[in-house]
């Protein structure tokens, strides 16, 4: 089996950051991680973008399930110097990835009415198509909901190491505790990000709400866009020591 079995693309990505204190989030991460931290602060992303493509190695995706939006609340940790994601939820409407999501891979998925649409034609910037994004977490579960426009503002760039596009983007690990608390992880491969600056208008952002954090969750301090990405992935495993 290929080291890299799980393909996907994403495409229409943006990157809304806020900084927040290291301590503010600790709650919210295992002790086995540690908190990255960048000039005194961490950082917590929302990221929607739209899954494409999904399937394992040469097999054919699993119709209905291999193109689909999806919106994720991530932070940034490391094990033993290894840098990667920790989710503090992942938003998606196809119920069999919601629970296979959870039940196998012990990540933090909620079934959610997710509307992704590029205006590619239609409303068209000079460097680039608008996207808009609608979400709403399904009952029984609370309706947080998402709900903005964005877009890029400039060319496409490579960021450089040591700069905090960077930082935020190239993280080629996530993590994940069983509920028998072990740790888990999946390496991630794919080129450079193919980031753009952008702009972002956030009508309604409840998906911060849970975690108690001191900011705006309407006025993202970072925001970048990326139109598309083909990654591969390894399966979730435990992490070795």
């Amino acid at each position: 089996m290929a080291r890299f079995p799980w393909r996907q693309t994403w495409s229409d990505l943006a990157f809304f950051h806020w900084s927040v204190p290291v301590v503010a989030l600790r709650p919210w991460v295992p002790e086995v991680l540690e908190i990255r931290q960048r000039e005194g602060v961490t950082w917590i992303g929302v990221v929607p973008f739209r899954m494409e493509g999904v399937g394992w190695g040469r097999l054919p995706g699993l119709p209905g399930h291999t193109n689909f939006p999806e919106i994720n609340v991530r932070l940034y940790v490391e094990y033993q110097g290894r840098p990667g994601v920790w989710f503090l939820s992942l938003e998606a409407p196809p119920r069999l990835v919601v629970w296979a999501a959870r039940r196998f891979f012990g990540l933090p998925y909620s079934r959610s009415q997710v509307d992704l649409v590029s205006t590619a034609g239609v409303a068209q910037s000079p460097a680039g198509a608008e996207v808009r994004v609608a979400s709403c977490r399904l009952p029984p579960q609370p309706a947080l909901t998402l709900r903005a426009r964005y877009g890029p503002v400039g060319p496409v760039a490579y960021a450089d190491p040591g700069t905090l596009e960077r930082w935020l983007t190239d993280l080629l690990r996530l993590y994940s505790v069983r509920p028998d608390g072990s740790l888990w992880e999946a390496e991630v491969e794919h080129g450079p990000w193919p980031l753009q600056p952008a702009e972002a208008t956030l009508e309604a952002n409840d998906l911060l709400s849970p975690y108690g954090l001191d900011l705006a969750p309407l006025a993202p301090e970072h925001v970048l866009f990326s139109r598309r990405l083909p990654v591969r992935m390894t399966p979730l495993r435990p992490v070795a020591p």
